[in-house]
């Protein structure tokens, strides 16, 4: 590929893609240094390219959840070392590109909300966004959320079948109707487990896998052609 590349990403850094663009969000700690750095990777023509952005930017952070929504690129949650665990929701539109892209803040409501939250992950599905996992200062989450992204609200999920254990620093990707779940930190311990919940069934159902990948967490995964990597 050519253009201008990203520096080597720290693990935090988050990816999210639509079309024939990779978007990559970074953020590096340092306690004096902040630097953010947006870049678009258009697969046409294996070029890169620097995201400007105008405005106010969200604030610094690491390990968060992001998903792409009609051309918007939507931020949540995270973790920043002098902020702590944060509960905010941010987007930014993405098309056209140019000066004039500005963040927004995004308004949450729900009488349940996730509340303060990292190292979980946000899928979207039609207009809604699925929270699976995550932890607070080592407090997992050990509920599912829906987010209606056109109302903002936040509610809470009562799955049906057998359910995985809670999780974090998994990776999630969408593969047709069904979000799929590979990895992970549970109570400590990495695991290469696979589950697959089926959205418009409300169900979760554990894949056995042969001869899997070792056990990990902090990864990436994507589903491309029916193939997951």
């Amino acid at each position: 590929s050519t253009g201008n590349k990203p520096s080597p990403q720290p693990e935090e850094s988050k990816k999210a893609a639509a079309g024939g663009h990779l978007s990559v969000s970074t953020a590096q700690k340092q306690d004096k240094v902040e630097e953010r750095d947006d870049f678009d990777y258009e697969e046409a023509c294996k070029n890169w390219n620097e995201y400007r952005t105008a405005g106010k930017a969200p604030t610094r952070r690491g390990y968060h959840a992001s998903f792409i929504h009609d051309d918007y690129l939507y931020i949540h949650g995270g973790h920043d070392i002098r902020e702590g665990t944060l509960a905010d929701m941010h987007r930014i539109n993405l098309d056209p590109k140019g000066n004039d892209n500005q963040w927004e803040e995004v308004s949450q409501r729900g009488a349940e909300q996730p509340g303060c939250i990292g190292y979980h992950s946000l899928t979207c599905h039609g207009d809604k966004a699925y929270l699976f996992g995550g932890s607070n200062l080592g407090k997992d989450n050990t509920k599912m959320f829906e987010f209606n992204i056109s109302s903002g609200e936040w509610k809470v999920l009562s799955p049906k079948g057998d359910c995985p254990q809670t999780r974090d620093e998994h990776s999630a990707d969408l593969w047709n109707d069904i979000i799929v779940v590979f990895g992970g930190n549970v109570q400590g311990f990495k695991t290469n487990e696979v589950w697959y919940y089926h959205v418009n069934e409300n169900t979760w159902e554990k894949v056995d896998c042969e001869d899997g990948p070792p056990e990990r967490s902090i990864h990436a995964h994507a589903i491309v052609n029916d193939t997951l990597y």
